[in-house]
């Protein structure tokens, strides 16, 4: 495999010796081209959905191809990372929550970083932490900054003209050369003849002078990514740690990670000795105790706690690590502790969820509160995890189970649709005489729009005049939409304001009367 860090004009190892590492170089340069041209075309228009969709399922299945091409293989978890990756590029065609797209964006960008890192060695169902974090990293910062030297890589005075005269290049001219004439008469046919169609060839290609800096964005930006990615995906991101013999000398003995899982598992225990008291005593109980009213407890400390459960996790691993060369006695202490440690983080957990489920009560729920309690949850499964796996010398099952259970945690939120989740729960306080703040769940977007829509009847008038302006809104928005911009919560929400509002014409007509 070619290493991360290996001169691009080096031949790759999966390169036959005729092959001219520059007539390579080539093949990814003009795939970045035509992956900049398919961005021009469906990356203007905004909001992102379909097109955005399509777009990162081209790069991907480029890369795939590339890879298969100069390979003759396709490494099985390379595979399995690409499907994935594209699965999250789909995802940007279902769900409407900037939370959700840039959620799925990221985890699209952790598949093809782990794909690269596979190409160049990486080998997930046996690495560490550190190898995944250094793949991640690695294979990250090669898609996202890599594309200028991906671009300049290939030097087209270098490529041998016998390459050039391959078969199946001249029969993919003359392909093209024979179809673009038949596609233009065919299409101007098919855009006389229906206006929709017109519309849309008209608005997918037509290319106007004054928006010229913008398809130049746009063709730059998707030439670049593309580039970045097609090539950390064919010469892979080295698998690159310190020396072994370095680690292999920084180690220490039980006895150390048995006295700090000592130390802080007192700390928690006094902790937790407190937490009891606020379990059990109620409201009372909480203000004579901390001095603190019931909102003010339950808006304080969680995400001091989240930042408890996320270094407890942390420093378990590191110092397993670290007292990796103990005697067996000293490691069975260490174990004890630890398990000790993990169940007094399990109550420090309750604690922390226990507030935000009081503040969840108190104020409603909002993305803030529904992701950073999910992250929550997510810890504590990786601490559970770890209980069962690294605990007892299983490492690297622990490293990969906590990166795929984060993935599935992500798929988990969009088939739950937290906006809907988020109106729902806020519509069932209705009933309780809570208040409603309707401006912030019309602001959830077209994700909510079906549960505003069927909860209207429970709120007030003033609420639901609210909802109704908002919503309208978004009826008004929603004409201007192209296929480019498709999105599968846009196209339900449009159904249900359909429903709510009938015809289009109509409704305007009705607004600008107020």
């Amino acid at each position: 495999m070619l290493p991360a860090d290996t001169d691009f004009h080096a031949a790759p190892d999966g390169m036959s010796a005729g092959e001219q590492p520059d007539v390579w170089l080539g093949r990814v340069l003009f795939a970045a081209l035509v992956l900049g041209v398919l961005g021009d075309i469906l990356l203007r228009a905004l909001p992102y959905g379909l097109n955005a969709a399509v777009w990162a399922v081209a790069a991907l299945a480029c890369a795939a191809g590339l890879l298969y091409w100069r390979q003759r293989r396709l490494p099985v978890w390379a595979a399995a990372f690409l499907s994935t990756g594209a699965a999250f590029g789909l995802c940007l065609a279902w769900r409407d929550s900037v939370y959700l797209k840039w959620l799925a964006a990221g985890c699209f960008l952790v598949c093809a970083a782990l794909a690269a890192g596979v190409v160049g060695g990486f080998a997930p169902a046996f690495a560490s932490f550190l190898e995944y974090f250094g793949a991640l990293l690695r294979g990250a910062a090669r898609i996202l900054f890599g594309g200028w030297r991906a671009l300049t890589a290939a030097d087209p005075r270098k490529w041998r003209v016998d390459a050039l005269r391959k078969p199946w290049l001249a029969a993919l001219l003359r392909g093209v050369l024979l179809a673009v004439p038949i596609l233009a008469v065919f299409t101007l046919l098919f855009a006389s003849a229906d206006r929709a169609f017109g519309d849309l060839i008209t608005r997918t290609f037509t290319f106007d002078l004054e928006f010229l800096p913008r398809h130049a964005a746009a063709f730059a930006l998707s030439a670049y990514l593309a580039a970045g990615l097609l090539c950390a995906m064919v010469s892979g991101i080295a698998r690159y740690l310190p020396d072994d013999e370095a680690l292999r000398d920084i180690q220490t003995g039980g006895i150390e990670a048995a006295i700090v899982f000592g130390a802080v598992d007192a700390l928690f225990l006094a902790f937790v000795a407190v937490q009891f008291q606020y379990f059990f005593g109620g409201s009372g109980r909480i203000e004579s105790v901390a001095e603190l009213t019931y909102s003010e407890y339950a808006r304080r400390g969680f995400f001091e706690l989240c930042a408890v459960t996320v270094l407890t996790l942390l420093l378990q691993y590191f110092f397993h690590w670290l007292s990796r060369g103990g005697k067996p006695r000293e490691k069975t202490v260490c174990r004890l502790l630890s398990v000790l440690m993990l169940l007094l983080v399990a109550v420090i957990m309750v604690s922390a969820l226990m507030r935000m489920q009081l503040y969840v009560e108190a104020y409603g729920l909002t993305q803030l509160r529904f992701y950073s309690t999910a992250f929550m949850v997510w810890i504590g499964f990786s601490l559970a995890w770890f209980a069962v796996t690294a605990l007892w010398g299983r490492v690297k099952r622990f490293t990969v189970g906590m990166v795929l259970s984060g993935l599935v945690f992500v798929v988990a939120f969009y088939a739950m649709n937290p906006c809907g989740v988020i109106v729902s729960w806020n519509l069932g306080r209705v009933a309780a005489g809570e208040p409603f703040d309707a401006r912030y769940a019309v602001s959830l977007g077209a994700d909510a729009v079906p549960a505003l829509v069927a909860g209207l009847d429970r709120l007030g008038e003033r609420d639901a005049d609210t909802v109704r302006e908002g919503l309208m809104r978004q009826w008004h928005r929603r004409e201007d939409d192209g296929w480019r911009t498709w999105n599968w919560s846009r196209a339900r929400a449009a159904r249900a304001l359909e429903g709510l509002f009938g015809d289009a014409p109509a409704a305007v007509a009705a607004t600008n009367t107020r």
